[in-house]
């Protein structure tokens, strides 16, 4: 066996991909790039070198057990990366360091181009993910995993079991420190709340009642969530539902959030609902009943002519948030029946909502667009059409 055929022999091992896989390895973590300043032996020098050594021994022993020997010295040759590249003199340890600079820079941005790129064209992480993996070959610094890349909150979210489901509670307070985490001087905001029911699917009884706000005084900001629950069934008893969201809102109602030592004032400015949805929260009877009028006292009668109830007396005295939450409205108050020794007992529905400073009659409007005219008059008339 010549030397040609121990080369030959010796690129086809598996200890040669090794050794150069790692070679190539050490070069890239090093961040040798070609300049002026580097002299660099290519790969098929390096070949020709090792020819070279391996001719030479072979040359000098020429039988079959030498042969053997030569081959497994050179197949457990470990490339150093010092045989690879010699600096020259011209090379500096100022110039090493600005390179090294310029790359650490060169990796941040690379690093937030993609996070706001993914953020931007709403990139999936099934999709990132490869992308991510085949950038690390080039800079180990790039993280793999979409999430850490992106910041992605690990923490599981609290769920608090009430009846009928589970409600889970992001918070008033989050949401305005993250729109206003660069808040520099005081100021006063309006915002608007919306709760409302909706079902998951057609077919089932999977439904969603999310707590949604937005900022008045910022109307291109998007609507967030506060709290949402997820059950089987409607929603049973409001002073579950509303407890965490009031418990949090009132002291910031009260006194403000501090934000980079500056303070933030929060007024509620209304309560966006539909009408069993609103009825809901306030713990009041639904429209439907007769005394369901949410703006005065007036009672309503069955129509003869509809199955409805209408309200003939439009000049009734106004309710007001004092005689709403003294209860002074009798039969306008929601009430759960429950039995206690034998008998049957009534007990006003207690929503939270009368521990915040609002107007209990006022802020929580039914005049609405939505449910007034397009789900309202729109949607009867076209019905009757």
């Amino acid at each position: 066996m010549d030397g040609s055929e121990i080369w030959q022999k010796f690129l086809k091992s598996g200890s040669y991909r090794r050794q150069l896989s790692k070679y190539k390895r050490l070069e890239l973590n090093n961040n040798c790039k070609p300049s002026n300043s580097y002299s660099f032996a290519t790969e098929s020098s390096l070949k020709d070198k090792k020819i070279e050594q391996v001719y030479a021994t072979v040359e000098s022993n020429r039988n079959d057990n030498v042969e053997a020997e030569v081959y497994d010295k050179y197949s457990n040759y470990e490339l150093d990366v010092e045989e690879v590249f010699e600096p020259t003199l011209d090379y500096s340890t100022e110039e090493a360091s600005n390179s090294q600079e310029d790359d650490t820079n060169n990796t941040l941005s690379l690093a937030s181009f993609i996070q706001n790129w993914s953020l931007e064209y709403k990139i999936p992480h099934a999709a990132l993910k490869p992308l991510l993996n085949r950038l690390y070959i080039v800079d180990r610094t790039l993280p793999t995993d979409p999430r850490r890349l992106l910041g992605t909150h690990h923490k599981e979210p609290d769920l608090v079991k009430i009846e009928g489901g589970q409600y889970g509670h992001q918070g008033l307070d989050a949401c305005l420190r993250r729109v206003f985490w660069d808040l520099n001087q005081s100021r006063c905001i309006s915002i608007n709340l919306n709760i409302d029911g909706l079902p998951l699917y057609k077919n089932g009884t999977d439904q969603v009642w999310p707590i949604l706000m937005n900022i008045f005084d910022l109307p291109e900001m998007k609507p967030m969530i506060i709290g949402i629950f997820h059950g089987k069934s409607k929603l049973k008893f409001v002073e579950e539902f509303l407890k965490l969201f009031v418990d949090e809102a009132e002291p910031i109602l009260k006194s403000g959030i501090s934000i980079n030592n500056n303070l933030l004032s929060v007024k509620i400015r209304a309560f966006i609902c539909d009408s069993p949805a609103r009825a809901f929260i306030k713990g009041s009877v639904n429209f439907t009943s007769f005394h369901g009028c949410l703006k005065c006292i007036t009672v309503g009668e069955r129509s003869n002519d509809l199955p409805v109830n209408i309200f003939p007396v439009t000049n009734a005295s106004k309710r007001t948030d004092e005689g709403y939450r003294n209860r002074s409205y009798g039969e306008h108050h929601q009430v759960y029946k429950v039995r206690e020794n034998g008998k049957l007992k009534q007990i006003f529905v207690a929503t939270p909502l009368r521990r915040l400073p609002i107007d209990m009659v006022e802020e929580i409007i039914v005049s609405d667009s939505l449910h007034l005219l397009h789900l309202g008059i729109t949607k009867k008339t076209v019905e009757n059409l």
